[in-house]
């Protein structure tokens, strides 16, 4: 009787083992999947000090709304786009907020009959390329983290057809990439979200790529500006130049022109490049 119970027991304890490899298999490969998505968010800090959070879709569809509504106004108005007060400085009026500056404006020529182009310097998982997308800019992200960019280029496939149409993803380094590049020189607006300490390689960037009339966003973090004083008394050219040093180093020459929800808007002056902006489809 033993004897005849041998066979079914040796293929139960097969089955058994055979059962506990299949999950120690799917166990592993689990692990390995895991520290494969994650590695990229950890060697990443010692790459790029440049951190990940999701700039909220709300906040980048408010701005970028209130900015073509300004190239809107600056293609109808080109020098009344905005209100200056009685001492001359420019103010600015949002339903919700009220932005000062005290240099003028500069307004590139717009044509408001063309898309305008967006690129976003860390576009993580794309949210907002596709808030960007969604309200008719040509978009385009580039990321360093390929986890993110895996993740972005997924979700752009399962996006509306209009909507998959206006973006793209770059896998690279923003400061490396030659295709990044061609895209900031023909874009109407550049969103930013970095640490401090890289700002200002960012503002270089820009000031080297971007031409007079483009709106630079940064969620959270402040864009170093170009501080001068732009008035009629004339101030000795040796002083002012000790006092700002090379103006061309790690700012930009800009005038901040939207501030509501740790979002800031700034709009560049026409001395970055000594280049206008082109509007080329």
């Amino acid at each position: 009787m033993s004897m005849s119970q041998d066979p079914s027991r040796r293929q139960a304890s097969t089955d058994y083992n055979g059962r506990n490899h299949l999950a120690l298999t799917a166990i592993g490969s689990s692990f390995v999947a895991i520290l494969a998505c994650t590695f990229p968010f950890v060697s990443m800090q010692l790459r790029s000090p440049l951190p990940y959070m999701a700039t909220p879709r709300r906040k980048v569809e408010k701005a970028l709304k209130f900015i073509s509504e300004r190239r809107r106004m600056q293609s109808q108005h080109p020098d009344n786009a905005m209100n200056k007060s009685h001492d001359g400085r420019t103010i600015l009026t949002t339903q919700h907020s009220t932005i000062q500056s005290n240099t003028q404006p500069s307004h590139a020529t717009i044509h408001s009959n063309t898309q305008p182009r967006f690129v976003d310097l860390g576009s993580g998982d794309g949210t907002t390329i596709f808030a960007a997308a969604s309200l008719d800019w040509k978009s385009t992200g580039v990321e360093l983290n390929p986890t993110l960019w895996a993740l972005s280029s997924l979700r752009r496939i399962r996006q509306p057809p209009d909507i998959r149409q206006n973006c793209a993803f770059i896998y690279g380094d923003m400061f490396q990439s030659a295709t990044l590049k061609r895209e900031l020189r023909n874009s109407h607006c550049v969103m930013v979200f970095g640490v401090n300490s890289l700002m200002p390689k960012i503002a270089d960037l820009i000031r080297m790529e971007c031409g007079r009339g483009v709106f630079v966003m940064s969620y959270r973090f402040q864009v170093p500006l170009l501080v001068e004083e732009r008035t009629c008394a004339s101030d000795d050219s040796s002083t002012s130049e000790e006092k700002h040093g090379s103006k061309s180093s790690g700012v930009i020459d800009a005038s901040l022109v939207y501030e509501e929800e740790e979002m800031r808007v700034y709009e560049l002056h026409g001395d970055q490049l000594q280049r206008d902006l082109t509007f080329n489809a």
